[in-house]
């Protein structure tokens, strides 16, 4: 995805339905500090799997929950929106740059308090609702154009 097709994601009705951002670190942290309070929060569910080196912390964040999570040589803060949104057709956590934006926040500060990283990777999952097919292909053509998709439909 280029800068440009980023940007515009941002400015037509794209809504983030998560936003992970993976650090891959090259010794584990130190266990006696929770993740959620490296970035000033406070869990509300945790679990550990101390055999697999697995820890897990969820917490209130923005509009969803903020999944945070190490496993041996990664660790993981996943922003997505709470199971509980009900029947909703479109569950998301609000526009993608907004999420996009929280997240990276969160992540230069989780980086800080990480301390060495040999590799970091984000990846915001973006969701939009259209009301056609063709619509939907136009959509995806004017953002990847060498994607093969057949907008050529008689479902309409």
């Amino acid at each position: 995805m280029t800068n440009g097709t980023a940007k515009s994601l941002f400015k037509e009705g794209w809504l983030a339905e998560s936003v992970r951002v993976t650090y891959f670190v090259p010794r584990p942290l130190s266990k006696q500090t929770s993740l959620a309070s490296l970035v000033g929060l406070v869990p509300e569910q945790t679990g550990d799997r101390p055999a697999q080196g697995i820890r897990q912390e969820i917490v209130s964040f923005g509009r969803g929950k903020l999944v945070l999570g190490e496993a041996p040589g990664r660790v993981d803060a996943i922003y997505a929106a709470d199971q509980q949104q009900g029947l909703s057709p479109v569950v998301h956590v609000g526009p993608l740059e907004e999420a996009f934006s929280r997240c990276s926040d969160l992540g230069l500060e989780l980086c800080e308090k990480i301390g060495s990283v040999a590799r970091l990777a984000v990846a915001p999952i973006a969701i939009r609702q259209l009301g056609s097919e063709r619509e939907t292909a136009e959509a995806m053509l004017q953002h990847f154009p060498t994607l093969p998709v057949n907008i050529d439909t008689d479902s309409e």
